[in-house]
This record gives C-alpha cells, structure tokens and sequence, in this order.
C-alpha cells in the first residue's frame, strides 16, 4: 500500500489531502481547507512565513477525519510563475543530449538563464520521425524558498509540478481519445489548458477571474462584497426577478474572458489540425449558476463541470471532491500514476548546458503558460535582439559601491558615459540598503512617454491614470494584520496611524483589483506594468458601517483614489532586467533574488521618467 501528501497554495486558500493506493483503488483517506487573509501569499509567492507556517500546521492537524501524518510531500507551482512550451526533435538525437537542446530551443522563445530556473521535461507523443516533449521551467529561487519552507515544518517536499498537469490528472482519463479545454476559474487568474488525450498541449494564464467579477458587482450595484460574492455564485448568469443586473454585470466581465478563449482554441486548432472536443469548468467560480450554459453558448463546445475520476475513493461525502482537485491528481502523480511526471527538484540531475548547437528539425509545436499571441522568436531576429543589447551593454554605466561593513557581495561594474551620444540607460549597481541576512541592489534606465524617444537607449512607455472608486469591507483579521505590520515598522499604534495604515492596506487591495484588466491590455500591445503602482493618491477615504437583517455589522470604507502606472516596453526591457540579474548571481552564488520593486521621478519640464529597480536578494543557507 502507497502513501502520499499533497499540498496546494492559492494567494486565498491552501489545500491538502492524504490518498492512499489499495490495489487499483486510490483512496482519499484526508482532507483538509483553509481560507487565507490577503498579503499572506500573492502570486504563489509566500510574503508572511510565520503566518503562512503557523496555516500550514494547522491545515494538517484539523484534517478530516484525521490529522494527516506524511512527512514527504508533493507541491505544484503557480502556473503565472513558469515557462512551458511543446517541442518536437527528431528521434536521431541521443537520450543524453535531450536536456540540452530543449534548452537550446526554449531559449528561442524565452531568454531563459540556466542558473536561474529550474526545468524539467516529459515525452508527451512520438512518431516515426521524432519525439514530441513538453518542456517546463519556473524559478530557481522559488522552488528553493518552498523546499526552505517546509524543512522548517519538518516536511520534506519530494515533487514540485505544474498545477495544470496537478488538475488534469484528477479529472481526465487519458485513455479516451478526446481533446478537452480545462478551464481552472480561481480568484485572480484564469488557467485555461487543453488536453489530448490526457497530455497537456496548450495552457495560457488569464487575468481575469472570480475577484475582477465580484468587485465589479461591489462597485456597479454598490454592494459589500462579501454580498457581492453570494450573489455572483447564486444569481450568477440567470435574470432573476430584478431585471437581471447582477447578469448584466457579469456578462461584461466575462465578455474579454470568452473573446480570449476563442482566440486561443482558434490558434490550437488551425496550429494542430484537431478540434477541441468540450470544455470543462473548474475552480471557485465554476459553481456560478449558468457559466456552463454561458461557455457552451459563446464558444460552441459543450461545457460541463469538471469531475473526480471514478478511480478515486471516498467513504464520505464526495461531493467536497470538487474543492479538492489539483491535489487530488498532484497526489495520484506523486503515487506514480503518470509514467512520466515533470518534477522541478529534478533540474540538476540533467545536463542542460546549451554548449551545444540546436538540433536542426526541432519544431516548437506550442507555448504553455505564455499570451496566445506570443510565438518563438527565429533565430535570425533572437541574433538581432542579442546583438542589439551588447552594444547597448557596451554604453551601459554605473559605479560599485562597497558595503563599509565586511562583506564577500560583489557587483557588476560599469563606466560613466563619456558622451551624450552613448546610451542614456544609467544601470548603477549598488548595495542599496541591509535587510535581514541580504542585500538590496538596483539598477536605473530612462523611459520616454514620446512615441519616439531623443534619447538613444531610452525604453518606450506611458503613464496610465486610473480613478477608481470602491467600497471594501474589513474585519478585525485585516485589522490585526496592519497593527502587526505597524508594530514591526516601529510605529506607535496610535487611532490615527491604525487608520493610516488602513487606508493604505485597503487601497492597495483595489489596486489589485483594478491591475488585472491593465496588465491583460499592456500584455496584448507588448508592454509591461511595473510595479503594484508607480504612484498613488488617496483623494478621499471615509468609513462606513451597515448593519445587515441578522443584525451583525459590515465595516466598510468608501474610496476615491488615483493610480498612476508605468507601463514601458517590455522587449526592450526584459533583456536588461535579466542581464542585471544573472550578473550579480554569477557573481554571487548562492544569493537568489526575493523581491523586487519600482519607483519612478518624472524629469522636470520633460517627457522622460527616470526608473529605479531594486531587487532584494538574499543568501541562502
């Protein structure tokens, strides 16, 4: 009899669940929920590690019907924090030189830095000629911080996959010869994957999901939006009997979602030849009424809720299966109950040095976890690019400052200018500040806000304004998270700083609700938000109360705030970004980048706004 733990993070809930392996029966033998307060984990990138400890234990203590016991267990990253794509090379090439010239080939798409990721890769299909792969890569840095997180719990992470292979694994059975768009709605993003035959061959990332709805109903009907989320789930897309508002409100929502998604199975299709047979729906906001009807109608495929395969077990209730999906099938992977499996703690088991020359005849059949709009970059225009920011790096400028206090850091080391025709990108690489057991560095660049810059080197962008208006409810757990962080900056917890500190965390909140229509537009003209927000202004914030039929009270605060985005060019910038990056850890190994963050001054009587990015890095033991 097997064992196995699988665990799932959200940035608003964690899931865990115990299965055990009787024969051909896999049993669910615990389970476990928790719903988490916002700021603990963002992106699926823990913030607050006692917190998020302090959750995890006690996840797996009140587990149902028993605390769960394992100490190996499985994870799957954030399908937002990875690379993945679909390559094809011919079967001529030998087993060992495999990693390599997928490698290789990955870079045609993405600049990816063999020191910074952590890949893996699966034989998906083969033919008489070649061998189709799917090829995965995430962040080194945060595979490391999860594995440094659990061995503090005394857990020991044995697998680390992908959530969309997590999901499909629970809910399609690869020996029916189907092809099938796997729709995972959660809180702040949309995963939609497509599957043949139980193999994954596309998946994009969307930034519309189930928040960007519910705030929409909170603004539009001017609702709480604790309210706003019932009626969402239980109106949802149905007229109801007050003229159907809350319908209309959603369909405008789901409008760029379903305009997206058939963009996406059209590319599939004419890309592959093979049509996508039905679409289901999983995810928290699958369950809202009429979705499926909404989908089937819109996209033309039957839609129906995803499902636990029979071959699961439960001796309770089943239908609590649903909430547990992605660990369900992350638990049957680690069973072994996929032949081959992608495992990111597997990376340097495999040679992936691309010394080598890329294999002639490889073809990239698909980008997983990119826009649709994204294809690999031939190799001539990749030249092109790559020789363009040499020759940007050979301008490139700065000075090395040194900590006064021992220290082995180093960082890279650029020269001054010599004159105003040289590249106006200033990169200044420095120890910016201490933090805990690390150091914060940074690096400067111009963007222009004028379609063409007068400046050589400056980075195209804009500054996009944003005036939202919104109420946003809070309880005693936000307001105990903002005394704590005050409490840890040092300041007095006074009435009037606790408010401060409200206002700030809440507006914050609406910025994250309002960034995912952003980002989904700089994405599609090829531009890049930085930051949560270049500036911010509250115009006006006032405090409400309602008291509701049963007689409790919803604390509310009223907003009336101005964004301020940057928004630069994303191919022009990501080079230096990365370059920056990989040069301070080839210098530095060991120390791996946790944060990283932007502040913009906008240049007096000018249309030119000065960058600044600051990175924190921190060494690992």
């Amino acid at each position: 009899m097997k064992r196995t733990v699988a665990i799932n993070f959200s940035d608003y809930s964690i899931e865990a669940l115990e299965l055990d392996q009787e024969k051909r029966q896999l049993i669910v033998k615990a389970q476990s929920r928790i719903t988490l307060a916002p700021g603990i984990i963002e992106n699926g990138k823990i913030i607050q590690y006692d917190i998020c400890a302090a959750a995890v234990q006690q996840l797996l203590a009140n587990a149902q019907p028993s605390p769960v016991e394992g100490h190996d267990i499985a994870i799957t990253i954030p399908e937002s924090r990875m690379f993945a794509q679909t390559f094809s090379l011919p079967r001529s090439i030998p087993q060992q030189q495999v990693p390599s010239a997928l490698f290789s080939e990955a870079r045609e798409s993405m600049p990816l830095d063999v020191k910074a990721v952590a890949a893996d890769f699966r034989l998906t299909g083969r033919t008489d000629t070649a061998d189709q792969y799917l090829f995965a890569a995430t962040y080194d840095e945060l595979v490391k911080e999860y594995v440094l997180f659990f061995q503090k719990l005394r857990l020991k992470v044995t697998l680390i996959t992908m959530e969309s292979l997590a999901l499909g694994a629970a809910v399609l059975d690869e020996t029916v010869d189907e092809t099938v768009l796997l729709l995972d709605i959660g809180a702040r993003t949309t995963i939609a994957s497509i599957f043949q035959k139980g193999e994954l061959r596309e998946s994009i990332n969307i930034n519309i999901a189930g928040n960007a709805i519910t705030a929409a109903l909170a603004e539009k009907l001017r609702l709480a939006l604790e309210e706003a989320e019932q009626r969402k789930i239980t109106m949802g897309l149905t007229p109801g009997t007050d003229g159907g508002a809350e319908m209309l409100v959603i369909q405008g929502q789901l409008q760029p979602l379903k305009d997206e998604l058939a963009t996406f199975i059209r590319y599939y299709e004419q890309r592959s030849g093979d049509l996508v047979d039905r679409i289901m729906l999983s995810g928290g906001t699958a369950s809202m009424v009429g979705l499926s009807d909404y989908f089937a109608a819109n996209l033309n495929r039957p839609t129906v809720a995803a499902e636990a395969l029979p071959l699961f077990a439960v001796d309770r209730d089943r239908t609590m299966l649903p909430k547990f999906l992605v660990v369900l099938g992350l638990a049957r992977i680690a069973m072994g109950g996929r032949q081959e499996r992608i495992n990111f703690l597997e990376h340097k088991e495999k040679d992936w040095q691309p010394t080598k020359k890329a294999i002639r005849g490889t073809v990239a059949t698909g980008s997983v976890g990119s826009a649709v709009s994204k294809r690999a970059m031939p190799s001539r225009k990749r030249l092109l690019l790559l020789a363009a920011v040499l020759v940007l790096a050979g301008g490139l400028v700065g000075f090395l400052w040194w900590l006064r206090s021992s220290s082995s850091v180093k960082f890279p080391v650029a020269n001054l200018p010599e004159s105003e025709s040289a590249p106006q990108v200033v990169i200044v690489a420095r120890p910016f500040a201490e933090v805990t057991n690390g150091r914060q560095v940074s690096f400067t660049f111009w963007a222009s806000l004028q379609p063409d810059p007068a400046h050589p080197g400056d980075i195209p962008g804009r500054i996009e304004n944003l005036s939202p208006r919104a109420t946003v409810a809070y309880d005693d757990a936000i307001l105990d998270y903002v005394r704590r962080t005050l409490t840890a900056a040092g300041t007095t917890v006074t009435d009037d700083a606790l408010q401060q500190g409200l206002r700030e965390y809440l507006s914050d909140q609406v910025w994250q609700e309002k960034q995912a229509l952003l980002q989904q537009t700089a994405r599609n003209e090829g531009l890049r938000v930085l930051d949560d927000y270049a500036s911010k202004e509250i115009v006006t914030a006032e405090a409400l109360t309602e008291t509701k039929a049963d007689g409790s009270t919803v604390r509310q605060l009223n907003f009336s705030l101005v964004f301020r985005a940057l928004l630069v060019k994303e191919s022009a910038f990501a080079p230096l970004e990365q370059q920056q990056v990989a040069d301070f850890q080839e210098l530095n190994p060991g120390w791996v980048p946790t944060r990283r963050q932007y502040r913009m001054k906008l240049e007096e009587g000018s249309t030119r706004v000065l960058v600044s990015a600051l990175y924190t890095f921190l060494q690992q033991p």
